[in-house]
């Protein structure tokens, strides 16, 4: 099988991966398949946006707790002269209270599904790899906090697997270990892919 050290036309192998290549012993680096930029900055504006909103949130639900405390103690400085007096001023302050509560809850929902879905976010990302590399002897695939080595003999197929709003995704699994899971987040995955199945064994894969 001829082997080349760059497979995509224009694109120029960062100095790196060639050591990277000699340190993890995986021989000649191929290519390296990025985070699609476009996804990279949707997962952080849709970050910023759950940020903002658990904050503004809680701001707003903060500023209702002083208002109606406000009110509560306007009422609690009032003397009441008469029963008629004491009851009205009872009966303001059930009303506060229950404008109080009914004005929190769906605050408090709504701040709990942005913190929800800020930890989702964040679980997401972190997850997708920042790049993989194709070397001649497995991939590499370098995430923020974690460096990982799959060589090709303990690959034991590649499978085209359903993705979100039909977009293509593969699971390369691996021998003893969890599958890799990649897709159209990463740049040219369709040439990723080829350029797997150059290196894995031909009856495991779905086209």
């Amino acid at each position: 099988m001829e082997q080349q050290s760059q497979t995509r036309p224009g694109f120029e192998l960062p100095p790196e991966t060639y050591q990277w290549g000699e340190d993890y012993e995986l021989g000649c680096p191929l290519a390296v398949y990025n985070t699609r930029e476009r996804v990279l900055r949707r997962y952080k504006m849709l970050n910023r946006l759950m940020l903002g909103t658990a904050i503004g949130v809680f701001l707003i639900g903060l500023m209702a707790v002083l208002v109606y405390a406000y009110q509560l103690q306007l009422l609690k400085s009032q003397h009441p002269l008469t029963i008629h007096d004491a009851l009205l001023l009872q009966t303001q302050t059930f009303h506060i209270q229950d404008a109080l509560i009914e004005s929190l809850i769906p605050l408090f929902l709504g701040f709990l599904y942005a913190v929800g879905a800020l930890v989702q976010m964040r679980i997401v990302a972190r997850g997708l790899p920042a790049s993989l590399l194709v070397y001649t002897g497995g991939l590499l695939e370098v995430c923020p906090k974690k460096v990982d080595v799959t060589r090709w003999e303990d690959v034991t197929g590649l499978l085209r697997v359903p993705g979100m709003k039909k977009r293509k995704s593969y699971r390369l699994s691996r021998r003893h270990r969890k599958a890799l899971i990649f897709g159209e987040a990463l740049e040219d995955v369709e040439g990723l892919v080829n350029q797997i199945r150059q290196y894995i064994p031909q009856r495991h894969d779905i086209k």
